[in-house]
C-alpha cells in the first residue's frame, strides 16, 4: 500500500495548504525527489547518500558547464529511486530562468504506477553572497 506524505511546492519549498487548515497530501514519491534535490549530498548522518550536490554549483555563473553539471547531479541523486525499483523511465531537463535553476523530473512511480513531473527551482546566489 503506497504511503502518504504532504506535497512541497517547488518555488517555496513549503508545504501546500488545503485551505481547510490542513496540507494538501500525495501518495506517490514526489515529496520524496524534491528533499532528495534539496537536501545537502552527505549531509544526514541516517542516510550519508541523501541529498544532492546541487548547491555545490558555481555560485552565480549560469553558463552551460553549470546547466550540464545541474542535470548530472540531479541524476545522480535521483538514482537510487530507480535502483531501488521505485522509480522507472527517468528523464531530467534544466532550463535557467535570470538566476534560478529549474530542474523537472518525469518519472513513473511504480508503487502507483503513476507518471510523475515534478519540478525542482534553486536559486544560484551572486558572487560574495553569505
Amino acid at each position: 500500500m503506497p504511503g502518504r506524505d504532504r506535497k512541497l511546492d517547488p518555488r517555496t519549498g513549503d508545504y501546500i495548504p488545503d485551505g481547510k487548515g490542513g496540507y494538501l497530501y500525495t501518495t506517490t514519491i514526489e515529496t520524496e525527489i524534491q528533499h532528495q534535490l534539496k537536501g545537502v549530498f552527505g549531509s544526514w548522518w541516517g542516510d550519508p547518500n541523501a541529498g544532492s550536490r546541487i548547491r555545490e554549483l558555481a555560485k552565480g555563473h549560469m553558463d552551460t558547464p553549470t546547466i550540464v553539471l545541474a542535470k548530472r547531479y540531479a541524476e545522480l541523486a535521483l538514482r537510487p529511486f530507480v535502483d531501488a525499483g521505485r522509480a522507472r523511465d527517468l528523464q531530467i531537463a534544466v532550463a535557467t530562468r535570470g538566476q534560478q535553476i529549474i530542474i523537472t523530473t518525469s518519472l513513473t512511480d511504480t508503487q502507483s504506477n503513476t507518471p510523475l513531473t515534478v519540478a525542482f527551482v534553486t536559486p544560484l546566489e551572486q558572487p560574495g553572497a553569505a
